[in-house]
C-alpha cells in the first residue's frame, strides 16, 4: 500500500498529500501554516504561557496554497511508533490560509526520520529568541538547551503508552513538547494531536482538527464516533501512531464533572481497547494541579509509574540557549555575545532574578531579556551585545524592570478605554 501524508498544526484545516488504494487519485492540497521551505507565511497566531491578557495577539492571514506532491516511499519500517513513510513535497504554489492553531494542532512528517532541515522550516523572520511567543514545531532549530528532558520524554513515550509531564506554571511545558518532543516524534513517523480545550468531548475535537478539510485529508470521522473507533480509523489510513498530547491538563478540572468524567472515560477505553502501537498519550500539568490527577487512578491506573518532572533552566542549560540560536543558524543580523559576557554576567544575573531557586533560570525571564538585548543590538553598527549595551539596559533587572513597567502601563490604559466605554 502506498501511502504518504503531511500534516501542519492548524486548529481548522490540515494538510495532506495522498496517494494510496483509499483515496480514487492523488490530490492537490491547500497549505495551512506549512511547514515546507521556501514559502512566504503570514505570522501565524500566538498565544502566550502565562502571560497577561494585552500580550495576546490573534492576527489572521487567509491565502491558498497549492501543493503538487512527489512522493517517495521507503520499505516500512517497524518502530515503537509505528512506520517510517517517507514522503517530499515539490511545487508550491499560491498563497496561504490560516486561523487560531492554538487550541487544537495536527502535526506530521513524512520524509525519511532525522533529515529534517529544521533551519530550513523556520520562518525567515523569526528572531532567535522568542520573547513572550510560544515556540511551536517550525522553531525546532532555535529550542536549545533541553536536549535531555527532550530526549527523556521521547524515550518514556516509546516504552510505555502513557506519560505526565509536569512543573511549574511559566516552566516551559508546552514549548519543550511543542518544538522538542513533538518535532523529534515527527521525525519518527507519528501523527500528533496537541491540544488543550476540554470544554467538548475529547473525541469530538479530535474529529473536528482531522476532517475540517475533507478535500486535504481524506479521513472519514463520522459525528459521534468513540474515540477508540477514531484511534483505529486513524491508523488504518494513515499507519501511523496516534499521539495525544492534552497540554494545560489542568483545565479539565475547570469543566463541569458529566464532562470531565466522559471525558477520563474516553481516554480509559481507548487505552484499554486500543492496540498500543495505534495510541500513545502525553498529558501535561502544571504541578501545582497535579494532586488533582489522584482521582483519576482507577481509571487511568498508569498515570503515575513514570511521571517527569520538568524544572526551570540550569545554568548551563540557560548558556545553550542564549548562544546556541545565533551560533548555529547565524541570523542575517549579524548580532553576537562578546566575550564571555554570557557565562560572566547574563546568566549569573539572570539567576539572580529568582532568589528562592538558585542556579535556575526562569525561561520567561530569559527569552524576555535577550529579545531585548537582540532588538537593541539589531540598531548598533557593529550589532554587538557587549559590556556597554548591557550597561545602558541596565542589565536583566533593568530590562524586567522595564517590562513590567510597560506592561502594567498597557494594562492600565486598556482598563481605561474599557471604561470610558
Amino acid at each position: 500500500m502506498d501511502l504518504g501524508v503531511r500534516i501542519t498544526y492548524s486548529c481548522q484545516t490540515e494538510v495532506a498529500t495522498t496517494n494510496n488504494s483509499h483515496f480514487m487519485n492523488p490530490v492537490p492540497t491547500r497549505l495551512i501554516a506549512t511547514d515546507l521551505e521556501e514559502t512566504a507565511m503570514n505570522r501565524p497566531t500566538y498565544i502566550y504561557e502565562d502571560t497577561p491578557d494585552e500580550a495576546r495577539r490573534h492576527p489572521y492571514y487567509g491565502q491558498s496554497v497549492e501543493v503538487t506532491p512527489r512522493v517517495e516511499i521507503r520499505q516500512d519500517v517497524k518502530h515503537n511508533l509505528g512506520r517510517l513513510i517517507g514522503v517530499q513535497t515539490e511545487v508550491v504554489q499560491g498563497n496561504i490560509y490560516g486561523g487560531d492553531i492554538y487550541q487544537v494542532q495536527v502535526y506530521a512528517f513524512g520524509s525519511p526520520s532525522r533529515s529534517v532541515d529544521w533551519g530550513g522550516l523556520l520562518d525567515k523572520e523569526t528572531p532567535p529568541y522568542k520573547y513572550l511567543f510560544p515556540y511551536t514545531a517550525r522553531d525546532r532549530a532555535i529550542f536549545k538547551g533541553r536536549e535531555a528532558e527532550i530526549e527523556l520524554v521521547t524515550r518514556q513515550i516509546k516504552e510505555q503508552r502513557l506519560v505526565v509531564v509536569y512543573g511549574k506554571a511559566g516552566v516551559g511545558k508546552t514549548s519543550l513538547l511543542a518544538a522538542g518532543v513533538i518535532p523529534r516524534l515527527m521525525e519518527d513517523g507519528a501523527l500528533v494531536v496537541k491540544l488543550q480545550d476540554y470544554t467538548q468531548p475529547l473525541e469530538q475535537t479530535i474529529r473536528d482538527a482531522l476532517v475540517a478539510s475533507p478535500d486535504q485529508i481524506s479521513i472519514s470521522l463520522p459525528e459521534g464516533l468513540p474515540l477508540p473507533d477514531v484511534v483505529h480509523t486513524v491508523y488504518a489510513v494513515t499507519k501511523r501512531t496516534l499521539l495525544l498530547v492534552l497540554d494545560q491538563f489542568e483545565g479539565l478540572f475547570t469543566v463541569y464533572d458529566k464532562r470531565r468524567a466522559t471525558t477520563i472515560e474516553s481516554l480509559a477505553g481507548a487505552l484499554r481497547t486500543v492496540d498500543p502501537e495505534s495510541l500513545r498519550l502525553i498529558l501535561v500539568i502544571r504541578s501545582d494541579a497535579q494532586d488533582r490527577l489522584g482521582s483519576l487512578h482507577d481509571r487511568l491506573p498508569d498515570l503515575w509509574s513514570i511521571p517527569i518532572a520538568i524544572s526551570p533552566l540550569s545554568r548551563e542549560q540557560a548558556q545553550t540557549a542564549i548562544e546556541a540560536p545565533l551560533a548555529e543558524l547565524g541570523f542575517p543580523s549579524g548580532v553576537s555575545y562578546v566575550g564571555d559576557l554570557v557565562a560572566n554576567r547574563l546568566v549569573p544575573d539572570l539567576d539572580a532574578l529568582t532568589p528562592n531557586d538558585p542556579d535556575r533560570i526562569s525561561p520567561s525571564h530569559l527569552q524576555i531579556v535577550c529579545y531585548w538585548l537582540y532588538q537593541a543590538a539589531c540598531t548598533r553598527r557593529p550589532p554587538l551585545i557587549d559590556e556597554e549595551l548591557y550597561l545602558e539596559l541596565k542589565g536583566p533587572e533593568g530590562i524586567m524592570a522595564t517590562y513590567l513597567d510597560t506592561t502594567l502601563k498597557t494594562r492600565l490604559s486598556t482598563q481605561r478605554r474599557l471604561a470610558k466605554h
